[in-house]
C-alpha cells in the first residue's frame, strides 16, 4: 500500500487535503496522512512555522516512526507557505538573491530535500502561501457571506493586476494573498474562515483548474501523481 504523508503548516492546508486533495490521490491508490507542524512539544501545541528545525524535526520522526512497517510504501511531503517562511531555512539568503519567484522557490525546494535527507520526500512550498488557490475561485466567497461583492470585485481587480497569475500576489505584510482577503472583508463587516472558507473555494474551483492557473501547485501535483500511479 502506498502511503502519502503530508507535514502542514496549519488548519487551512490539513482542511484543504482532507477536503480536496485525499479523495484524488485515494481514486489513485494511496492513503494519505496528514500531520501539523509540532509548535509547541511542552503544551501540545501544534500549527504555524517558528523555525526550520521544526520541520526538519517533524519530517525525520515521522519517517523514522514508519521505518520497516511492511506492506507500506512511504512518502512524504509538505505543504507549507513561502509567506513568512522562516530564515533560517537552508539556502534561504541565496534562493532571496533570485528575482525569478519560480526559480526562488524551487531553490529552496531542493535545499530543504537535501537537508532532510529521507527516501521519498517531496518538498513543496506554497507560493506565495495558501490563499493563491482561493485567489482562483474569488467568486464563491459570495457562496459563503453574504454583502461581499465590492470585496470581491477588488481582489479580482488586483488579481488582474498581477497579470491573473494568483501565484504571483505578493507576499507583503499587508499585500499577501490572505492579508488582502482579510482586510477587503472586514471592510464589508465579514469575517474570513481561512480553514473553511478556503477549503470551500479550492473545492469549488477544482484541482483541474487549481491546476491549470498554479504553475508551481502544479508541479507539486505531478510529483504525487507520479508516486501514487
Amino acid at each position: 500500500m502506498k502511503m502519502l504523508n503530508i507535514l502542514c503548516e496549519g488548519q487551512t492546508e490539513e482542511l484543504f487535503v482532507k477536503k480536496v486533495l485525499r479523495d484524488y490521490l485515494w481514486a489513485k491508490g494511496a492513503m494519505v496522512k496528514t500531520r501539523l507542524l509540532l509548535t509547541s512539544k511542552k503544551r501540545g501545541v501544534r500549527g504555524g512555522i517558528v523555525s526550520y528545525q521544526q520541520v526538519r524535526r517533524d519530517l525525520r520522526l515521522w519517517y523514522n516512526e514508519n521505518a520497516g512497517k511492511k506492506n507500506e510504501e512511504h512518502f512524504y511531503t509538505t505543504m507549507i507557505d513561502f509567506y513568512a517562511l522562516p530564515t533560517d531555512f537552508p539556502g534561504y539568503a541565496e534562493a532571496m538573491n533570485v528575482m525569478d519567484i519560480y526559480l526562488r522557490v524551487e531553490k529552496l525546494e531542493k535545499a530543504l530535500q537535501e537537508d532532510v535527507n529521507i527516501l521519498g520526500f517531496i518538498p513543496y512550498i506554497q507560493l506565495h502561501e495558501y490563499e493563491a488557490l482561493v485567489f482562483c475561485g474569488l467568486e464563491f466567497l459570495r457562496e459563503r457571506h453574504e454583502g461581499v461583492e465590492k470585496a470581491v470585485r477588488i481582489l479580482q481587480k488586483a488579481l488582474v493586476d498581477f497579470g491573473g497569475n494568483s501565484e504571483y500576489v505578493d507576499g507583503g505584510w499587508d499585500t499577501a494573498p490572505s492579508r488582502r482577503i482579510v482586510n477587503e472583508l472586514a471592510r464589508v463587516s465579514c469575517r474570513y474562515n481561512k480553514p473553511e472558507d478556503g477549503a470551500y473555494v479550492a473545492s469549488r474551483v477544482g484541482l483541474k483548474d487549481l491546476r491549470e492557473r498554479c504553475r508551481h501547485f502544479d508541479s507539486w501535483m505531478q510529483q504525487l501523481d507520479l508516486v501514487v500511479k
